[in-house]
């Protein structure tokens, strides 16, 4: 989670990690990083590797979504 204000001193007054990066712990001030190529995050991540990309799918470094790739 991210804290949103630096005196902010409660879990509860943060937000969730964006879409597309992590974070490593709760009360973060800023993101860990991106997600890694290969894999995505969705908001609240807490890895670089957390879902992986499914098979028919493309996701490029700091996707929140896999992207489906077309057919041929």
């Amino acid at each position: 989670t991210l804290r949103e204000y630096q005196s902010a001193r409660e879990e509860s007054a943060c937000g969730a990690c964006p879409q597309g990066s992590f974070c490593e712990g709760p009360g973060q001030q800023r993101i860990s990083g991106d997600c890694l190529e290969g894999f995505y995050c969705p908001e609240g991540s807490t890895d670089k590797a957390q879902q992986l990309c499914p098979a028919g799918s493309s996701c490029p470094a700091a996707a929140a979504e896999p992207i489906e790739c077309e057919p041929g």
